[in-house]
C-alpha cells in the first residue's frame, strides 16, 4: 500500500503541475493520450483549481499499473490524512513563482 500510495502522490504533483501550468495542446504534446478531449481537460483543470484534486480515472490513464482500487484507496488516505491539499497548494505556489519570474524577466527585458 505504501508503494501506490507514494506513486499515486507523484502522479498527482506532476500532472497537478502539468493541467494546471499548460493548456490542452500543451499537455497532450508531453503526456499524449491522458484526456480524450480538451473538454475532459478542463474538467480536471476545474477539479483542481476548486481544489477536489484529480480522480482514479485521470491517474489510472496516467498509470494503469497501480490498478483502480489501489489508487482510490491512495487517493482516500492522501485526503484523508491532508497531503492531496498539500500537494495542490505545493503545485499552486511552484507556479505562481515560475510565473512571476518570467514577469520579471520579461520587465527586465522591456525596460
Amino acid at each position: 500500500m505504501a508503494a501506490a500510495l507514494d506513486s499515486v502522490k507523484a502522479i498527482l504533483r506532476r500532472l497537478s503541475y502539468l493541467i494546471l501550468a499548460r493548456d490542452y495542446e500543451r499537455l497532450s504534446t508531453i503526456v499524449e493520450g491522458l484526456f480524450e478531449s480538451e473538454h475532459s481537460f478542463n474538467q480536471s483543470k476545474k477539479r483542481l483549481i476548486s481544489g477536489n484534486g484529480l480522480g482514479e480515472p485521470v491517474i489510472s490513464a496516467y498509470d494503469s499499473s497501480l490498478g483502480k482500487r489501489a489508487i482510490e484507496a491512495a487517493i482516500s488516505t492522501l485526503k484523508a490524512n491532508g497531503s492531496f491539499k498539500e500537494v495542490l497548494e505545493e503545485t499552486e505556489a511552484k507556479i505562481l513563482t515560475e510565473t512571476t519570474a518570467q514577469l520579471n524577466n520579461y520587465l527586465i527585458i522591456t525596460n
